[in-house]
C-alpha cells in the first residue's frame, strides 16, 4: 500500500489564514532583527555607516590607526610636499591633537597651517568632491573624528552570553519548525533537504564564531557570512510554506 504525504495545501482553510498570519509575523520579525542589529551596532567603530568594522567591534574589539594617518601613509593628497606629510605624520602618531595644532615652534610649517593650506578646501561642506566634504578637518571637533585611532573593546563575555541564551533557542527551534513546515510543500525532496542542511550549518557557524572571533578575527566573516545564509534561507523557507499553502492542487483526472 503506497503511503501518502501530508501536504500543507490539504489544511482546512482557517487553519492556512491562521498559518500565513504567522508567516507574516515571522518575516516581520526577522526585518526588526536586521533594523535592530543596524540601529543598535550601526554606530560602534564611531562612523554612521553600518560596516564590517562595526561587526568587528562587536565580536572581536577593535583597534584602528587615525583615518588621518592611514590617508596621508597612502600618498593622500598627491600634491603634499614629503616635508609637510611629515609633520602631519609625527603630529597624528604623537597623539596631542589640540596640544600641537598650532605649534608656535614650526610656525608656517605648523599641522594647522598645512591642513588649512592644502586640505580643508576640499574636506569642508562647500567642497566639490561629495565623499572628501563627508570627512571634515574642521573645526577641531570634527579634525579630532579623523586625528584619533577608533579603539572599541570586545562585548564583555556576560553580555554575550546572556544574548546567545536568548537568541540560540529561538533561532533554533525556528529552523526546526520551518524544517518541519518545509518538508510538507509539494517541493522536490532534494531541494528541500539542501535547504535544512545548508540553513542548520549555516546558523550553527554563526553562533560558533560568536565566540571563536573574541580570539581569532576572521572568524567575523563566519558571523556575517552565517547570519546573512541563515536568515535568508529562513525567510525564503517562510514565504515558500505560505505560497505552498495556497498553491492549488494538481487535479487528479479519471481514465
Amino acid at each position: 500500500m503506497r503511503m501518502t504525504t501530508f501536504q500543507l495545501r490539504s489544511l482546512p482553510f482557517l487553519a492556512r489564514i491562521g498559518l500565513t498570519g504567522l508567516m507574516v509575523v515571522l518575516l516581520l520579525g526577522m526585518g526588526a532583527s536586521a533594523a535592530h542589529l543596524v540601529f543598535h551596532d550601526g554606530n560602534r567603530d564611531e562612523s554612521p555607516e553600518f560596516t564590517m568594522d562595526d561587526v568587528r567591534a562587536a565580536y572581536h574589539g577593535l583597534d584602528r590607526p587615525p583615518v588621518l594617518q592611514t590617508s596621508l601613509e597612502r600618498g593622500h593628497p598627491e600634491t603634499l610636499k614629503p616635508e609637510q606629510r611629515e609633520v602631519l605624520l609625527k603630529w597624528v602618531k604623537s597623539g596631542r591633537i589640540s596640544e600641537d595644532f598650532d605649534s608656535i615652534d614650526l610656525g608656517a610649517a605648523s599641522p594647522s597651517e598645512i591642513i588649512a593650506s592644502s586640505c580643508v578646501s576640499c574636506h569642508a561642506a562647500t567642497g566639490k568632491d561629495a565623499k572628501a566634504a563627508a570627512i571634515r578637518l574642521a573645526p577641531m571637533e570634527a579634525l579630532k573624528k579623523v586625528a584619533a585611532p577608533k579603539r572599541v573593546n570586545v562585548t564583555p563575555v556576560k553580555i554575550v552570553a546572556m544574548s546567545m541564551h536568548t537568541h540560540a533557542p529561538a533561532l533554533g527551534m525556528l529552523g526546526v519548525m520551518l524544517a518541519g513546515l518545509a518538508w510538507m510543500t509539494r517541493l522536490p525532496r532534494g531541494l528541500v533537504a539542501g535547504m535544512i542542511g545548508l540553513m542548520g550549518v549555516a546558523l550553527a557557524t554563526d553562533f560558533s564564531c560568536w565566540w571563536l572571533a573574541r580570539t581569532y578575527e576572521p572568524a567575523v566573516w563566519g558571523i556575517v557570512v552565517g547570519g546573512a545564509i541563515s536568515n535568508g534561507l529562513m525567510g525564503l523557507m517562510t514565504v515558500l510554506v505560505v505560497v505552498d499553502a495556497w498553491w492549488p492542487m494538481r487535479r487528479v483526472h479519471a481514465s
